[in-house]
């Protein structure tokens, strides 16, 4: 018979939105509660929604956008948390679950009572010739915020230097980005690079911006970030 002092073992995969609210969530309703919080990335509990304000320059430091380390977690909430570590097979059977260093490739199990699936998405990667090329970026992480600045502020070799020549050579070409997808990232990320001074092209699939939201809502939301990329000439 089992004691009713024994502790719960929960193990929740993925540490940045959804992951890291569960486990504080999850601290607060059991002080008692055994918490293991896994995430593949370097980062968790971080903003998002503040990653394109990072390549625009507006969140300046990268430590801005952690809400919460590792430590943070540790320490004020007693829960363990692994990053470079990623969930690889659940063994429902046994109630275990492999994970890998990303790091080392080593593997080992743990148990769990109770097992949560917060990993996130991956960002779509359309099966397109040249999706591998370099100075294509997707918006999830904050290491690819961080490659995005990097690009932006390294400049490509056609461009590095062309505006010290003398005659037509003065005016630096026009940079243009293309980002593909119109939601909430997308147009914060378009805004971004406006913001850097780039011609942007934003590409849609589906026949309106913001499809989680319906038509009027997202008609309202579309007015504000206008204004705020042209306030001039904003209606």
């Amino acid at each position: 018979m089992e004691s009713s002092n024994a502790r719960t073992k929960v193990v929740i995969v993925g540490g940045v939105a959804g992951g890291a609210s569960c486990a504080a969530r999850l601290r607060r309703l059991d002080e008692n509660a055994e918490i293991l919080m896994v995430e593949r990335g370097p980062y968790v509990s971080y903003a998002n929604c503040g990653l394109p304000y990072h390549v625009g320059g507006v969140i300046e430091k990268e430590s801005s956008l952690l809400v919460a380390t590792a430590d943070t977690f540790r320490f004020m909430f007693n829960i363990d948390v692994r990053t470079n570590c990623e969930a690889v097979r659940i063994l429902p059977d046994t109630k275990t679950i492999e994970l890998r260093d990303v790091l080392t490739g080593e593997v080992t199990s743990e148990s769990y009572d109770k097992l949560v699936l917060s990993p996130g998405a991956l960002s779509v990667r359309p099966p397109l010739p040249g999706i591998d090329l370099p100075g294509i970026f997707q918006v999830r992480t904050v290491p690819d915020a961080r490659a995005i600045r990097e690009w932006i502020e390294r400049g490509s070799l056609f461009l590095t230097g062309m505006d010290r020549y003398a005659g037509f050579q003065t005016v630096k070409p026009k940079t243009r980005a293309v980002v593909i997808g119109g939601g909430f990232i997308g147009l914060e990320t378009a805004e971004n690079l406006v913001h850097r001074g780039f011609d942007v092209t934003l590409v849609e699939m589906l026949d309106q911006l913001l499809a989680p939201l319906d038509r009027d809502m997202a008609r309202n939301c579309r007015r504000l970030r206008r204004a705020a990329w042209h306030p001039a000439g904003a209606q």
